[in-house]
């Protein structure tokens, strides 16, 4: 245990020794003091600023979504390929979820009259509190998931087991990010045939 400490201090000190670099080359004849880096400093430099050009291409892409622009090619020329592969993934589901929607809406329809029951994740909180991180502002799919409930006239089963129903990371609870996804829609009709239902 102790070898592996030494031989550690060792490859940090053997780092530490690499050469130094100008990174004020165009300044050098300048009466200004020139900045010299390591290069393992430098190349740190990099990787922080990189985490950090793909955290503003996430917000960017969140931001698209949400207002359900297609970015042009010049936008996704600069992304990198999870960024792409980000924002494919996301628009993918935000399809998925509209033709979900108008189905409900045609479902509606068809079952008028009838008591039907609807299960499952629906990949979307209702509501600001069905989610641990919310917030107070609901987000746009939210908005259109409220807007299909509306429409389709339906209601949540009360429940007697837990709110939550999708946790992020069971095994952090630090980082646990926990949302209400699984849900039981009912319409009117159910409610009046079943007025005692509960799961």
């Amino acid at each position: 245990m102790e070898s592996k400490v030494v031989d550690n201090r060792d490859k940090m000190n053997e780092q530490l020794k690499t050469p130094e670099r100008n990174i004020n080359k165009e300044n050098e004849g300048s009466p200004k003091k020139a900045w010299t880096v390591k290069d393992v400093v430098l190349e740190a430099m990099r990787r922080s600023a990189n985490k950090f050009f793909e955290l503003k291409n996430k917000e960017e892409v969140d931001e698209r979504l949400n207002k359900k622009l297609q970015p042009p090619l010049f936008v996704t020329n600069r992304w990198s390929q999870s960024i792409l592969n980000y924002f494919k993934n996301g628009w993918e589901n935000m399809l998925l979820r509209w033709g979900l929607w108008d189905e409900l809406v045609v479902h509606k329809v068809l079952t008028n009259g009838y008591h039907w029951i609807m299960t499952g994740d629906l990949n979307v909180t209702l509501h600001p509190k069905e989610h641990t991180m919310g917030g107070a502002n609901m987000t746009i799919d939210m908005m259109e998931f409220s807007e299909c409930v509306d429409k389709i006239e339906v209601t949540e089963l009360s429940s007697s087991r837990l709110f939550f129903t999708w946790d992020k990371n069971p095994l952090n609870t630090i980082l646990k990010v926990m949302k209400k996804l699984d849900r039981i829609i009912v319409n009117e009709e159910f409610l009046t045939k079943f007025n005692n239902a509960i799961h």
